[in-house]
C-alpha cells in the first residue's frame, strides 16, 4: 500500500478525507476542503482606452493552459511537480500554474507528523472543487496530483502521456489576450467576438521555490516547485463590442503572472497569456 493511501486511510477515520478511487494511477482523493481564504490584493488600474473592432476571422492560436493541483504533504506529488517544470522548460507557449491545496495540511503521517504547505490556500482547494462540479473530460474528482488542461480535461498530474495528448489536441483560443510591458507596468488587452461577460483574471505566481520538508509523507525531502500561484484577481469582464484594456503593476523579481479568461462558473478557459 502506498504512503498516500496509508495516510488517507487514517484521515478517513479522523478528518473525513477518503482514499482515491484510482490510487493505482497516482492520484489521491480528498472529500473535504476548508473555507475560502482571502489572498493579498493586487494593484490594478482600468484604462478606458480601447482598440479597433475585432475581426471575427482572426485565429488567436492554440490554447495551452495546465493547472496543477498539488501539495507538499502528498508523496505522489513531487513527480507531478517535476513534470510541470519540464513542460515549462520545453514549451514556451504553455501557461502553467501550480495551485497548492490545503487539505493535506491536517493529515498526520504516523511518526512523521504533518506538514503545513507554505504555499497552500483554501481558495485553491475551492477552485479544484469547483472544477469537480464542471463538465470535464478525463479523470475527474478532487485528488492530488491533478492536472486540468484548458479547463476541459482532467488527468493525474504525473501522467505525462495524457497531459501532452490534451495539450497537443488543444483547441484554438476564443479570446485574444495580449500582454505588453511598458514603463514598469503590464498593459493587458482582451478582445473577442464571443464569450461576453467572461471574467478576465490576473494570476500572480512565484517562478520557482525550493523547500526542505521536515514532516508528513515527504519528510526529509527537498521539493522544487514552479509557477506557484500566490494571488488571483478579477480585472473585469469580456466585452464583445470592444476590446478591454487594463494596466497593472509589473511582477516583482522572481515572480511572474498570467491572464486567464474564464466564466466564473468554471467553464472552459477561453483565452490565456503569460506576462512577458
Amino acid at each position: 500500500m502506498s504512503g498516500c493511501l496509508r495516510a488517507l486511510f487514517v484521515l478517513l477515520v479522523v478528518a473525513c478525507v477518503a482514499p482515491s478511487r484510482a490510487a493505482d494511477d497516482g492520484g489521491v482523493d480528498a472529500s473535504a476542503a476548508g473555507p475560502a481564504a482571502t489572498g493579498p490584493a493586487v494593484d490594478s488600474i482600468v484604462d478606458p482606452a480601447v482598440d479597433p473592432a475585432v475581426d471575427p476571422a482572426v485565429d488567436f492560436g492554440a490554447l495551452r493552459v495546465v493547472e496543477l493541483f498539488t501539495s507538499h504533504g502528498c508523496s505522489s506529488c513531487p513527480a507531478a511537480d517535476e513534470l510541470l517544470g519540464r513542460l515549462i522548460e520545453k514549451r514556451p507557449d504553455l501557461v502553467a500554474l501550480e495551485y497548492h491545496v490545503d487539505y493535506w495540511n491536517r493529515l498526520v503521517h504516523g511518526g512523521d507528523g504533518n506538514w503545513i504547505d507554505p504555499f497552500s490556500d483554501a481558495d485553491w482547494t475551492m477552485r479544484q472543487r469547483e472544477y469537480d462540479m464542471a463538465d470535464l473530460r478525463g479523470r475527474r474528482g478532487v485528488y492530488t496530483p491533478q492536472a486540468i488542461i484548458n479547463g476541459r480535461f482532467a488527468a493525474v498530474g504525473s501522467d505525462a502521456g495524457r497531459i501532452i495528448m490534451a495539450l497537443d489536441e488543444a483547441p484554438a483560443a476564443l479570446v485574444d489576450v495580449r500582454i505588453d510591458r511598458r514603463d514598469g507596468a503590464y498593459v493587458i488587452t482582451v478582445a473577442a467576438d464571443m464569450a461576453g461577460g467572461a471574467d478576465i483574471v490576473l494570476v500572480r505566481y512565484l517562478d520557482r521555490a525550493i523547500t526542505r520538508v521536515t514532516g508528513g509523507e515527504n519528510r526529509h525531502r527537498t521539493l522544487v516547485n514552479h509557477h506557484i500561484v500566490l494571488t488571483q484577481e478579477a480585472l473585469g469582464q469580456v466585452d464583445i463590442d470592444e476590446p478591454r484594456r487594463f494596466t497593472v503593476t509589473a511582477s516583482d523579481e522572481g515572480q511572474g503572472c498570467a491572464v486567464l479568461v474564464q466564466d466564473r462558473m468554471m467553464s472552459p478557459i477561453f483565452g490565456a497569456a503569460r506576462c512577458p
